[in-house]
């Protein structure tokens, strides 16, 4: 953890603009708590805030406002233990522009926190926290609003600021070696990159890497040290010795840049934070215009003499420094240089054809064009140097990447060009009046939610929005005359309605029609019947393993810890789809609550098999990791939803037993992988470990990481290697089927156009390819095959080009379940396949059977045959997907992802599912292997 020496606060800077926002940023300081719990007792969060701008020093509402802030404080360190502040200030009056503000915006919050760490006078006030236990702290974490803080930054951050290598050294009014700041690199998170249609063609890519890599910067490799955007880890006491009365009041809007200057900024390669990203045009063009300001209001700091409070100073940035604001002042003359050349080009260039004037402006056409369109020129390059090798993978998920997405690229930049340079002249202007003439508005700024807000015109709207670009397409239309002013006029006329059309938010969710869900209800109807008849006393109410029909008809009376929490979920699943009441449900999960705290456990953990009539664990005891994930995520949601309901004390039993399950115990830390499980008989771990991303044990995972139990780098301990199947890419699963993709999903929201998302359609994908009589979807399952007493013997069943398993394409087993899972993925293709299992007589009473199996050797000259059985994981998975899209919300969350997701803890490292697809990585390819033989005589799990 952090050491004595290295204390820390971490600060969201933000405005107080109403109750709602202030419970948002306390929820947001408890996650970053939740997901930096290794770094101990000497890390503190707080929030940084201002109130909105007034006309009037205090306005009817800050003190409802403020007392929300206050009581969302007190309940995090009633719950954490005093490590949470708010730290605020009143409103001052802002003689240039006639109103009551923060004074100097987010400068002056930091400056002010500064001041009370170092003991000098401050006009910050605090809450939560006493001063004097502030006082001693030595580093402050700065974030926005709509920055993430990912897990372990805060100890990766203060062990780099304590390295003696970059400890700061201070001489002469400046850092002479060594860094007062630290700025983590930045990516753009993946959830605001897909938001819209613009926000994907202008974010990038977005997402956090695969793997803890270093990455270049610049200015850092060329010349030692790099520049400060906002977001990173300072010297909180050496930065209010270097800012003192340095910068004058009112005129420092882009501050960030000259606090790196003054206290020498360093490139933290391989700490990584994510962003939000403008979700609209107009809102992007905004955000541009600000940092534009802000970049023209320093250009007096390119002068020897620079304006300070006590007047004049001789101006003490290192050649450096002034060079990179020189070069801020250089990209943002760059658009209308280029709209410039380009117009030239469009009027002149028929009338000086044949001149040297008339080839200087086809020159400056090209070098133009090849500005614009320099992404897809050198993604072209790339491929065509690769002569053949690896060149990048398609994807299912929606990706502009490669060079169909480096020309979308340019061609929207060539088309927002006009509007892009009227911003920049706009700003250039704006900064220099304000600065040189009328000395007003030079603080003006707004929110990234304010500038959404602003920026939301109909398609007529947009025209006027972005007045630029049909200005610019009448000007070259009425004076150049000629092809090439046409063209471009058109497409510049278009624009904004391009840019209309690529705002709108794209949809979330699955978009079957009401017909098609009520259908589903139907098949959920069916499902949940089975709980209802099988969870009865005489089986303390817990699901028995499965019902098999056929040769003879028998109840399987035991059960496991998954059979045990989907039999939890089934309780929720009917009450949320109105299947029996909430009461009935309540009353159902009390008893099942009642049997789990008297059953027998180590450390926390069911064993893997239990009699359901006597409670006994049955032989040899064991405990799986999966079995003990899956029950801990069943009671995470049950627990929610309990809460939800009012029934605090029975969601507090719920919750006491899966935080009473220790992962630990099950956690490698050579391998920092969990075993499969621990033979409690020798009192050993299994020799076997899950080591793969793509797998079933990938929601033990998580829960493990999000209690606390197994550190966050185990996530990327998991192996990621690629399938490719017709050009399409995805991860390598071991088994090759769909419960190793898409079980987990059931509970872990579904980031778009992720890593895991991309493998889960990949894994669809590939399951269709694989079809017979009509119909798809194998994962593990009981197949057409029995034991002595006449038992349907169980394993499991893949696809060749998902599972690293040999022999996976011998046997074809289909197995109904994987369609319901499906759902979650492709719900259309799924429902199809769900009708057409049905239409081939593949359902009883409770629905679809447990199998169909088409292995020919196992047949005798038949063409397939129905394994008529109901196993109640299959059942209880099926059950859950279905409740998932039937109550899915705007966002694209069902039920279940909701309810674990209310957990802090969990919501906490939801950034762990936000990994970009790796475009470039190379593809797997497995030897070629016979079947291993069934190891299984009975259905186990």
């Amino acid at each position: 953890g952090v050491p004595e020496e290295g204390k820390v606060l971490t600060v969201i800077a933000t405005l107080l603009t109403d109750e709602k926002q202030a419970k948002k940023m306390s929820s947001l300081l408890e996650e970053y708590h939740l997901a930096n719990q290794n770094a101990g007792p000497n890390a503190y969060y707080g929030l940084l805030a201002d109130f909105p701008d007034a006309k009037t020093q205090t306005k009817d509402t800050d003190d409802a406002i403020l007392s929300a802030a206050k009581r969302e404080i007190d309940r995090l360190n009633e719950q954490y233990g005093g490590r949470f502040c708010l730290i605020y200030r009143n409103r001052t009056f802002h003689a240039p522009d006639k109103i009551y503000m923060g004074r100097e915006r987010k400068r002056g919050a930091l400056t002010s926190l500064a001041a009370l760490i170092a003991g000098g006078e401050s006009e910050s006030i605090v809450h939560g926290l006493s001063v004097s236990l502030l006082q001693t702290v030595r580093y402050c974490i700065t974030l926005d609003s709509d920055t993430r803080l990912l897990p372990m930054s805060v100890t990766k951050m203060v062990g780099a600021m304590l390295h003696p290598l970059n400890r700061p050294v201070w001489e002469n009014g400046r850092v002479v070696r060594g860094f007062g700041i630290l700025q983590p690199r930045m990516t753009t998170e993946l959830e605001s990159v897909h938001a819209t249609e613009f926000a994907r063609v202008f974010a990038g890519q977005g997402g956090l890497s695969s793997y803890d890599v270093s990455v270049g910067e610049f200015y850092q490799d060329l010349f030692g040290r790099g520049i400060f955007m906002g977001k990173g880890i300072l010297d909180i006491r050496l930065m209010h010795e270097a800012l003192r009365d340095k910068m004058p009041d009112n005129q420092i809007l882009s501050h960030d840049l000259l606090e790196g200057s003054f206290l020498s900024a360093g490139f933290l390669s391989r700490v990584e934070l994510s962003d939000g990203f403008p979700a609209k045009a107009g809102s992007y063009f905004l955000r541009m215009g600000r940092w534009i300001r802000g970049d023209w209001q320093l250009l007096p700091w390119l002068f020897p003499k620079i304006p300070a409070k006590s007047g004049k100073i001789p101006n003490p940035l290192p050649f450096l420094c002034r060079y990179q604001m020189a070069d801020n002042l250089r990209r943002s003359l760059t658009p209308p240089v280029l709209w410039a050349s380009i117009a030239a080009f469009c009027i002149f260039s028929q009338k000086a054809a044949g001149t040297d004037s008339g080839r200087a402006l086809t020159a400056l056409f090209l070098c133009a064009l090849a500005s614009l369109f320099l992404p897809m020129l050198h993604m072209a390059l790339s491929l065509l140097l690769a002569k053949g090798r690896r060149v990048g993978t398609r994807c299912r998920a929606t990706i502009y990447a490669g060079l169909g997405g480096a020309m979308i690229g340019s061609f929207s930049r060539f088309l927002l060009l006009p509007h892009e340079a009227w911003v920049c002249v706009r700003s250039i202007g704006r900064a220099l009046w304000r600065t040189y003439v009328s000395k007003k508005k030079l603080l003006e700024w707004v929110t990234a939610a304010e500038a959404e807000k602003m920026s939301s015109p109909g398609a007529l709207g947009a025209f006027i929005a972005l007045s630029a670009c049909p200005i610019s397409a009448a000007l070259l239309s009425v004076l150049g005359m000629n092809a090439a002013s046409f063209t471009i006029a058109l497409l510049w006329l278009l624009a904004p309605l391009y840019a209309w059309f690529l705002s709108q938010p794209l949809p979330k969710g699955t978009t079957l029609s009401d017909e098609d869900k009520a259908y589903l209800l139907e098949r959920a109807k069916e499902i949940h019947l089975y709980f209802q008849t099988y969870m009865t006393k005489e089986d303390n109410y817990l699901p028995p393993d499965n019902i098999q029909l056929a040769p003879c008809r028998e109840v399987a009376r035991r059960t496991s810890p998954t059979n045990i929490g989907f039999g939890l979920l089934a309780c929720v699943a009917g009450a949320e789809l109105r299947l029996t009441g909430p009461e009935n449900a309540v009353l159902l999960l009390e008893k099942q609550i009642e049997t789990l705290e008297k059953m027998e456990k180590y450390r926390g953990h069911l064993y893997n098999w239990y009699a359901t009539d006597t409670l006994q664990p049955l032989f040899p005891k064991s405990v799986s990791s999966v079995d003990s994930g899956n029950l801990a995520a069943s009671l995470i949601a049950v627990e929610s939803w309990l809460t939800n309901q009012g029934q605090t004390e029975l969601a507090k039993r719920a919750g006491a037993l899966w935080r009473n399950m220790d992962f630990s115990l099950l956690h490698d830390r050579e391998q920092n992988l969990l075993h499969v499980g621990r033979d409690q008989e020798n009192g050993r771990l299994t020799d076997s470990m899950y080591d793969l991303l793509a797998s079933e044990a990938r929601l033990t995972s998580y829960v493990a990481i999000a209690k606390g139990d197994v550190p966050p780098s185990h996530w990327w301990a998991l192996g990621r290697p690629l399938s490719k199947t017709k050009g399409i890419a995805g991860l390598f699963s071991w088994g090759g089927s769909m419960f190793e993709y898409l079980m987990p999903q059931i509970f872990l929201p579904d980031v778009k156009n992720s890593l895991i998302d991309q493998s889960n359609r990949y894994a669809v994908f590939c399951q269709r390819l694989r079809t017979k009589g009509g119909v798809w979807g194998c994962s593990e399952s009981g197949f057409f095959a029995f034991d002595g007493a006449l038992h349907y013997r169980y394993k499991g069943h893949g696809v060749a080009a998902l599972g690293l398993a040999p022999g996976l394409d011998e046997e074809l087993v289909i197995a109904p379940y994987a369609s319901y899972l499906a759902l979650m993925v492709e719900p259309e293709a799924a429902l199809a396949n769900i009708k057409a299992l049905f239409a081939n007589g593949f359902g009883g009473q409770m629905g679809l059977y447990e199998a169909i199996d088409f292995t020919s050797a196992r047949l005798a000259g038949e063409k397939r045959a129905v394994v008529q059985s109901y196993m109640a994981h299959h059942m209880g998975m099926s059950l859950c997907a279905l409740a998932n899209v039937l109550t899915e919300n705007d966002q694209g969350a069902g039920l279940f992802r909701r309810l674990f997701m209310q957990n802090p803890a969990m919501s906490a490292y939801q950034c762990l599912l936000g990994e970009r697809v790796p475009l470039w990585a190379p593809v797997t390819r497995p030897a070629k292997k016979k079947a291993l033989p069934p190891v299984s005589e009975k259905p186990l799990h």
